[in-house]
């Protein structure tokens, strides 16, 4: 994760707000301070801030760890920016001097904006039609191959499920089962997930992946769906000395 690029991220979608930092701190019940060390890349938000931020900037849980908007939502903007100043220029040349036509071209031209906008709205907010059921994990390996740690990091399963109205979770770390708990859905594709260990926030992408930060590991992961059947793996006794030192990537302690 770029430290940096979200900080400008924030500050650019702030000041598009209209917003000073006093008062989106405001809004955060926070210091204006600590506002002013994100947008300097000094710091990240703490997991119970990231999706009061996310709203308030019209921002998403996966904007902020990237830094940087979603393609789609940024291409749909610059289309409509576009169309606006084409049609501005349109009416310029062609109905300078003809007030009539000027005002009905200018009612079009703020129906087409008006429309945009909705559109723009309407494809950023749009319910996916996917849930958190099933079985996700960070690097795609032969199935069975469960064994040992993968070169150049971890491997991150989680297995979710929704059985006899219980919906449970299960974390595990190069096999090693370190966390389980229930989860709960907050609203359309973002979840959380209450573990003994430490709690996650989700958000799904129209893919069915979603990024997932550690405490202990710097690094933001993503997690990509292998298949909608919770998937359990590992030799529990095999891995029990192993298993204290994962759960420290939880804690981050």
């Amino acid at each position: 994760m770029d430290l940096q690029k979200t900080g400008a991220l924030i500050a650019r979608a702030r000041k598009e707000k209209g917003l000073t930092q006093q008062q989106l701190a405001k809004q955060l019940h926070i210091s204006h301070t600590t506002v002013s060390k994100w947008e300097r890349g000094l710091g990240f938000p703490e997991v119970s801030l990231l999706e009061p931020l996310a709203q308030a900037l019209g921002l998403t849980l996966a904007d902020l760890f990237r830094g940087e908007r979603d393609a789609q939502t940024v291409q749909t903007e610059e289309l409509v920016k576009e169309a606006v100043k084409a049609a501005v220029e349109e009416v310029q040349q062609k109905h300078r001097n003809t007030r009539t036509n000027f005002l009905v071209l200018l009612f079009c031209l703020l129906l087409v904006i008006g429309m945009s906008l909705w559109a723009i709205v309407y494809v950023k907010n749009k319910p996916i039609d996917l849930d958190i059921r099933g079985t996700y994990q960070n690097t795609v390996i032969p199935i069975g191959d469960y064994g040992g740690r993968p070169e150049g990091g971890y491997l991150i399963q989680l297995a979710a499920q929704n059985w006899n109205e219980e919906q449970s979770f299960s974390l595990y770390i190069n096999s090693c089962l370190v966390d389980s708990g229930n989860w709960e859905e907050l609203k359309p594709n973002l979840y959380r997930l209450t573990g003994k260990q430490c709690v996650l926030l989700v958000e799904l992408h129209r893919d069915g992946s979603f990024y997932l930060q550690l405490p202990g590991l710097e690094e933001i992961i993503l997690m990509n769906k292998l298949n909608d059947v919770p998937m359990y793996s590992g030799n529990q006794e095999l891995w029990s000395d192993l298993k204290a030192d994962y759960q420290k990537l939880l804690t981050g302690e």
